[in-house]
């Protein structure tokens, strides 16, 4: 028995006790495994080391298996005290440093505490009342409004918002409580909101602001409301700017209502994250918070204090292990390794949960005399809020104690611990330290914020949506009651201005389109610079390859071991040995003859190729488990070839005899060259040669340092037959080091003696620059590939997130799988470079400390390889990408179009290729194998077809002798794939080309935005015009509309601007008289607060069980209007305007022609849309028809789209009523509508007293039918079965027309069904088109429309339906020639693109405001009224063609530009979006 202590140290210390799990076991030759023994006792253990009592002699190891702290030599730190701490003061002085930055910056944060304080006795915090709140109202809101870190510093713009709900909607309100300076950056901003009415259910909200100010941007982050009546909460998300210059470029967003029921995933993942990455986090929370909370800025100072601490004393306790036993990376006067990143983020995570303990406490602790509120709803069936569970008030004091004692408790030890390491290991220990505060920062709270949103997202989702929409407390109960308002801050909602009004001024004033274009061409060259950052980041990367000069030191290295005769046989092995490989390997004589001088012998022949270690010669061979042909059983012999499943794995003597213990000797190396030995003793890898896949592990000798020693070893290998019948491949491998150009070469020669006779050499040499980190440019790489590898998460992130948030959808895309595989590529790129430097360390570290050994770098060379090849990849995935933001061009813009297009035939294409290349390549492979090297195999065979395919050479040159069979068939394979396929490509080229030259045009998926391009050409000219210092004209008359109007300003904005003017002149008058007569304005302001607009008609509501009937009032309290409506509705939600006919007119709404008579004002009628979608309504208007005129018969004319069209309902005789004294005109029509007035005229408006005669009376039944009339039997109306309830008479009215006649159609009743309807077509032109004709309607005497309908010509008839016919409303259909024909004829317009564009603006919309387009293109009003006077019936649209062609006439000089820029001069849309009325 003997016992091993020489690694047990004598020095006495005193008691310390440390637990370890050390697991000890010693290394069986036999088996070549590490085993358990009773033979080998542990002993005893300290410190790093270990004794232990063994029985045999052997190899032994022992292994710690528990990490446990590191302990402090209290002894030798106090014993030498004061030379230890001037030799290594660094600890103490960042520990002094961190106390006094800490002390410091508690100081500024004490006195924003302070300020915040003050801040909640004026209420900060606090739900204040908006300044329009009426307190009359009876509902309240809570609304808490965020806005996000990017916004305006100071927002000073003013907000408005209208919300809606299921019960009605707030109207125009103003954000602002008239106290505090809200929607700042980052904060929350918190209001009380009254209504007279419940809103019921909230559904949506519209939030804008006024665009004043210099700084009106406003990035909205979300607003959180809450109902007092039934305690909902609704959450209205928005995340994106209120700008003109940034994203949509609207001041207005419209955002629709989510509570905790609606709230989808990627809403609640994105709030959630930046809530946690934000509002929660120590870091980011110290110098602002969003809303109120009991965790103030110094508490939350200090909990990062004690967390700092904290992570300093965790990491010194853990950083033990020993100096220089792991891989490190030394860059200047710091060495990084894996320990540090190890010991920081274990430190990082530890000191984690105390610091969570003092946060609870923070967070949760009540304040000492606070005072709780119980919430409960007014209403009964109101939720009650239970008061918030929090801990005592003096549990503060715990957790003050808790910080101070970390920090102090953790700068003692800490100090004591670097007293006892030394400056070195305190240094080094420093950077761990920062490392892991990094890491904290930068990588575990935003990981732990996306984290713990996804937990709340897919895990705890009820509770992250309720957190969601959670309203934050207030630090006070009281709220601000409505009457502390300044008067002269309170505010009308009259002079809200209109959420489009406001887009529109704000883009007149800063000249929007050139704002829109400006903010799209900024977004794609942000684009763009990212794409071009990218790819000079991967340039980076691809450049710190010396590819060039590896690729001159690997050929140098062939050509220095390149045989000097052909090898054939295993003598021409050992030759070359002897003459070509030892002696330039191992070289020991100079070129002059003298002996080498022993650094020297360390190079290679060159002296510039240091060799590192020894070099290692392995073998494999194959068993003889083979089977040869019976016959020849006892005559021939036979070996395998190789494989895994025929390697030899079995132990031999010299000259392969079979293994027994007598004729090993284990102090003779040559006997070790027989023993097999498994791929982690041979540290290789899988070889693949061009026989066969070789395996990692065989049979290997390792030669030198010295020539003589590698001779020797040669010899004896040579004499015991170490290479013979059975061994299939012979592996050389080496590794050399060029200082001079910092390049590692890894050298494996591979001989492969197939059982089929001969041998061949492959030669592979690979040089890199394995370890790269060593100038200053280094480090600028490094850094690189720090943010690429940022870079590669961040996009992993997001493509996950992507797919998380589309629900898989995205996986159905090519750009998704496209960018997974690029991602893919980016991780395997990473994982070969950390694998092939960490190779690279563990060999330069055991040459090192063993020069006498052999090392391996062969998996850092595999790996090497594989990351060039994947940056590579990367690299060209990056430079195609910049093809995309190219799209600017037509050209890329098309060729992208036809590749996304042809992208699945052009596929099909190939995979039909790549079928009848295989069927060829079988047929081949057949036919010439035994004979053509370049088809030995089917690999080679496909190879070498493709390369015939391509033309990359003569059939001839490859195979020297062609029969007749062979012609034949390369023949057909010339056919079918150089002949047929290239046709068939070129087909489909062709094909999808022109395609997507349509798709370019016609496609809005596809469509090249033409305007952009023409705006990024006008920019650069004036930026080169700009450089050349040019003179003259900034820029061309075909862009002048991309530069601002100096002097150019509409009519319409100098309107707005003045009228806004004296609005304000008047309102500033007011607040001076109030700061006088405070008490009588403020009785007057809560009065008009219950008035409507200063447009709007006053009224009044009465309700009883049937209906609700709501009575308008002038500004004269005269009676004006009546709406009776069949439902309980409140005169808050029908608001009225009233607007003269004059006045009506000169906006184009005034809808009738020269034979009616107005009997009252026009009014335009506002309400929500669900009213519009209800039942009928009744109208009363009070007649203001002079008593001097005839009486005639009275119409009501409405609206129910904002003037678009219009429709007539009859008012009978009886539905004249008196009603308040006035005469009424009284109809029933069928929808609430937009505009409304009344009229009378005539019952057959237009018509001559010599057609009267033609008149007949028809009746339809509700058995349906088809009528015929008497003076032209051609003329057919036909009823379905059901089209009336009851017999209905209708009188039908022919006038002869060309070329169809007129038909007038008047019904007793109104009928809501549609009739069909046939008219002759007798004067038709032999060979005019039916599709030049138009049909026109005229009810009453409105003016002529467009049929909304369908019509097809049968049997020299027009065929087509009437919607619907109104009681006594004589209904005109005619059938004529379109006037747009002759007025946009190419003799009219020669210039074919104006005539387009015209004809686009007459079928468009903007035809209704025809007599508007003609004042702005300079048309003479005296012909503006002839062509709305004309006694032809012409609708809108053949008016505008007048006015249009009118122009082109007076101007034969312009051009589509000039008539784009008139209409972008009055607000309508460019022609290029008039596609569709082309």
């Amino acid at each position: 028995m003997c016992e091993d202590t020489s690694l047990f140290e004598n020095d006495a210390q005193g008691h310390e006790f440390r637990l370890s799990l050390v697991d000890l076991r010693y290394f069986n030759p036999r088996t070549a495994e590490w085993e358990k023994t009773q033979n080998v006792e542990l002993s005893s253990g300290k410190a790093s080391t270990v004794a232990f009592k063994s029985k045999i002699f052997g190899t032994f190891s022992a292994d710690m298996l528990l990490l446990p702290p590191d302990t402090i030599d209290f002894s030798a730190v106090f014993l030498n005290f004061a030379e230890r701490l001037r030799s290594n003061p660094y600890a103490l002085t960042v520990i002094l440093c961190l106390w006094a930055i800490l002390i410091l910056i508690a100081i500024g944060l004490r006195r924003m505490d302070i300020q915040d304080e003050a801040l909640v006795t004026i209420i900060q915090w606090n739900y204040l009342p908006l300044v329009d709140n009426n307190p009359w109202n009876t509902a309240g809101y809570y609304m808490t409004v965020s806005t996000a870190l990017r916004s305006s510093r100071n927002l000073t713009s003013t907000p408005y918002f209208n919300m809606v709900g299921s019960e009605g909607d707030t109207g125009a309100r103003i954000l602002n409580d008239g106290v505090r300076k809200n929607f700042r950056r980052g904060t929350t901003s918190h209001f009380y909101m009254t209504t007279p009415s419940h809103l019921g259910n909230l559904k949506r909200m519209t939030v804008w602001h006024d665009n004043e100010g210099t700084s009106p941007k406003w990035l909205l982050a979300k607003i959180v409301v809450q109902d007092l009546t039934d305690n909902k909460r609704y959450a209205f998300v928005c995340g994106k700017w209120m700008a003109l210059d940034r994203e949509d470029g609207k001041v207005w967003k419209r955002l629709k209502a989510q509570d905790e029921q609606t709230i989808d995933s990627h809403l609640l993942f994105s709030e959630l994250s930046l809530r946690q990455m934000f509002d929660d986090n120590l870091w980011f929370s110290i110098s602002t918070r969003p809303h109120f909370s009991r965790f103030n800025r110094v508490q939350r100072l200090w909990t990062i204090g004690a967390l700092l601490f904290l992570s300093m004393i965790v990491s010194a306790m853990f950083y033990n292990t020993p100096a220089g036993k792991e891989n490190s990376i030394k860059m200047g006067p710091f060495t990084f390794s894996y320990k540090q990143v190890y010991v920081g983020f274990v430190a990082a995570v530890l000191a984690v949960i105390p610091a969570f303990a003092i946060m609870t406490v923070f967070r949760k602790r009540s304040f000492r005399y606070e005072e709780r509120l119980e919430l409960s709803s007014s209403t009964s069936g109101g939720e009650k809020a239970k008061p918030a569970r929090r801990l005592p008030w003096w549990t503060i004091f715990i957790a003050y104690g808790l910080v101070v004692a970390a920090i102090l408790s953790s700068s003692m030890f800490v100090f004591l611990y670097s007293l006892d390491w030394g400056p070195d290991i305190t240094l080094q220990w420093l950077l761990a330290f920062f490392i892991g505060t990094l890491q904290s920062v930068a990588i575990i709270e935003p990981l732990k914020a996306v984290a713990l949103a996804g937990v709340f997202t897919f895990c705890f989702s009820r509770g992250g949506r309720k957190s969601l929409v959670d309203v934050p407390a207030a630090p006070k109960p009281t709220v601000v009651k409505e009457y502390d308002i300044p008067i002269e801050k309170q505010w009308h909602n009259s002079s809200i201005p209109d959420p489009e009004d406001v887009q529109e001024i704000s883009e007149i004033d800063k000249n929007g389109d050139r704002l829109k274009l400006d903010r799209r061409l900024s977004q794609k060259l942000k684009t763009w610079s990212v794409y071009i950052g990218y790819v000079m980041l991967i340039l980076i990367l691809c450049s710190h390859n010396f590819i060039e000069v590896s690729y001159r030191q690997s050929s140098y290295l062939k050509s220095t071991l390149e045989p000097k005769t052909k090898i054939g046989k295993v003598d021409d092995i050992w030759t070359w040995f002897d003459e070509v490989f030892i002696p330039k390997v191992f070289p020991k004589y100079s070129y002059n003859g003298r002996i080498r001088v022993s650094y020297l012998q360390k190079f290679c022949d060159d002296e510039y190729l240091y060799r590192m270690g020894l070099v290692r010669i392995r073998q494999v061979r194959s068993n003889e488990k083979c089977k040869t042909f019976e016959k020849f059983v006892g005559y021939v012999k036979c070996t395998a070839d190789y494989s895994t499943s025929t390697e030899e794995t079995r132990e031999f003597c010299k000259g392969w005899k079979p293994y027994s213990d007598t004729c090993f000797n284990e102090n003779d190396d040559i006997d070790y060259t027989f023993k097999y030995f498994t791929s982690e003793d041979t540290e290789a890898v899988i070889t693949n040669g061009e026989h066969a896949i070789y395996g990692s592990g065989g049979y290997y000798i390792d030669i030198g340092p010295k020539q003589s020693a590698a001779f020797r070893s040669i010899a004896d290998l040579r004499t015991h037959g170490w290479i013979n019948n059975n061994t299939r491949a012979v592996f050389v491998t080496f590794m050399g080091y060029n200082g001079n150009s910092n390049i590692f070469s890894y050298v494996n020669v591979l001989f492969e003696l197939p059982p089929f006779g001969g041998i061949t050499v492959d030669m592979h040499v690979s040089s890199a620059n394995l370890y790269p980190y060593n100038t200053a440019w280094d480090y600028i790489v490094l850094f690189c590939q720090l943010i690429f590898i940022v870079v590669v998460i961040v996009r992993l992130v997001l493509l996950v997130k992507n797919g998380v948030v589309t629900k898989g959808k995205v996986l159905c895309t090519l750009t998704f799988w496209a960018t997974l595989f690029d991602i893919t590529v980016c991780v395997v790129a990473i994982v070969c470079y950390i694998i092939r430097l960490d190779g690279t360390i563990t060999a330069v570290d055991k040459i090192a400390k063993n020069p006498r050994q052999h090392v391996s770098i062969e998996l850092a060379s595999v790996m090497d390889s594989a990351y060039l090849a994947a940056i590579g990849v990367v690299c060209f995935n990056a430079i195609i990408s910049l093809l995309s933001p190219l799209t600017f061009n037509y050209h890329f813009h098309l060729f992208k179009v036809f590749l996304c297009l042809s992208r699945n035939t052009l596929l099909s294409l190939c995979v039909g290729q790549a079928i009848v290349l295989v069927a060829f390549a079988t047929v081949v492979y057949m036919f010439f194998n035994m004979d053509q090297w370049e088809l030995r195999n089917m690999y080679s065979t496909l190879l070498f077809l493709y390369r015939v395919a391509l033309g990359m050479f003569k059939v001839k040159h490859g195979i020297k002798f062609l029969d007749a069979s062979g012609i034949l068939i390369f023949t057909i394979f010339g056919v079918c794939v150089s002949v047929i396929t290239i046709n068939l490509f070129v087909s489909i080229l062709n094909d999808a080309f022109g395609h997507a030259q349509v798709a370019v045009k016609k496609n809005k998926k596809h469509q090249f935005d033409t305007e952009l391009n023409k705006f990024l050409y006008w920019k650069l000219g004036n930026f080169l015009q700009a450089l050349t210092m040019s003179c003259g004209k900034t820029s061309t008359d075909a862009m002048s509309k991309y530069t601002a109007p100096e002097e150019e300003t509409s009519d319409r904005l100098q309107r707005i601007q003045t009228m806004k003017s004296f609005e304000n002149f008047v309102f500033n008058k007011a607040a001076d008289v109030a700061c006088h007569e405070q008490q009588l304005l403020r009785t007057y302001l809560n009065w008009s607060r219950r008035l409507p607009k200063k447009s709007h008609l006053l009224s009044t509501c009465s309700t009883n069980t049937d209906e609700t009937t709501i009575t308008y009032y002038d500004r004269s309290s005269n009676f004006t209007l009546a709406l009776v409506f069949p439902t309980a509705v409140s005169n808050q939600d029908v608001l009225v305007h009233d607007m003269d006919v004059i006045k009506a007119k000169m906006r184009n709404l005034y809808p009738c022609d020269k034979s009616s008579v107005p009997l009252s004002k026009m009014f335009k009628v506002k309400t929500n849309a669900k009213l519009r979608k209800k039942n009928s309504v009744q109208v009363l208007v009070v007649d203001t028809k002079p008593t001097n005129l005839p009486e005639l018969p009275a119409f009501i004319v409405s609206s129910h789209d904002m003037g678009k069209t219009w429709e007539a309902t009859a008012a009978s005789p009886a539905s004249r009523v008196t009603l308040k004294h006035s005469p009424c005109v009284s109809a029933m029509i069928r929808a609430c509508p937009t505009h409304l007035m009344a009229i009378s005229c005539e019952l057959w408006p237009n018509v001559p007293d010599h057609c009267m005669d033609r008149l007949e009376m028809h009746t339809i039944s509700p058995g349906g039918g088809t009528i015929r009339l008497r003076c032209n039997n051609r003329v057919v109306i036909a009823a379905d079965k059901h089209s009336v309830d009851e017999d209905v008479d209708i009188c039908v009215l022919e006038e002869e027309w060309s070329p169809a006649p007129i038909i007038t159609i008047t019904a007793t009743e109104d009928i809501a069904r549609p009739l069909i309807l046939s008219i002759p077509l007798n004067m038709l032109d032999r060979g005019e088109n039916p599709k030049e004709l138009i049909i026109l309607v005229k009810e009453g005497d409105l003016k002529w429309q467009k049929a909304p309908c369908k019509a097809f010509k049968e049997h020299g008839s027009i065929i087509f339906t009437i919607n619907h016919l109104n009681r006594r409303v004589a209904k005109k259909i005619l059938v004529k020639r379109s006037e747009m024909k002759m007025n946009l004829s190419a003799t009219a317009i020669p210039d074919h693109y104006l005539r387009t564009a015209v004809t686009a603006v007459c079928n468009s919309k903007l035809s209704r405001k025809w007599r508007y387009l003609g004042k702005s293109l300079g048309i003479p009003v005296i012909y503006l009224d002839c062509v709305d006077r004309n006694n032809a019936p012409l609708c809108s649209e053949e008016k505008c063609s007048f006015v249009l062609h009118e122009w082109c006439v007076r101007n034969p000089e312009v051009t589509v530009k000039d008539l784009d820029k008139c209409l972008q001069k009055l607000g309508f849309p460019q022609i290029n979006r008039l596609e569709k009325y082309i």
